[in-house]
């Protein structure tokens, strides 16, 4: 049974690790409609750190802009764009949470929406 279960948890994780830089990419295109070289900045944490603790601390920079209220002030269009990129990003964050936890299975799911969100009709 644990041999079943450890399959499982593998094939989550390469389910994970597969998507996981596609998905980067993609939300890093919403977000860089917001906040210009963000997506430059999420590509290389998620390439260049030590675990998933690190992507999530060094992501919080671009996390706190997002949240930052005089972004919404700049007009309907970037309005809708700040709404699309926090969903995405919050996907994205998530999974990289869930992993970090060793939660697989919910990281390769989250992982999966933060990729639809990111590609998904990307401006």
């Amino acid at each position: 049974m644990s041999d079943a279960i450890t399959k499982v948890s593998k094939n989550h994780r390469g389910e994970f690790e597969f998507m996981f830089i596609s998905a980067v990419r993609g939300v890093g295109e919403k977000v860089e409609a917001v906040i210009p070289g963000a997506s430059e900045w999420l590509l290389s944490v998620a390439t260049q750190t030590d675990g998933y603790g690190e992507v999530v601390e060094f992501w919080e920079v671009i996390g706190q802009e997002l949240r930052d209220d005089t972004i919404k002030r700049r007009g309907k269009r970037k309005a809708q764009q700040l709404a699309k990129a926090r969903e995405a990003f919050a996907a994205l964050v998530s999974a990289v949470e869930s992993a970090g936890r060793d939660e697989m299975e919910k990281a390769a799911r989250s992982v999966q929406r933060a990729w639809s969100l990111g590609w998904a009709g990307v401006n």
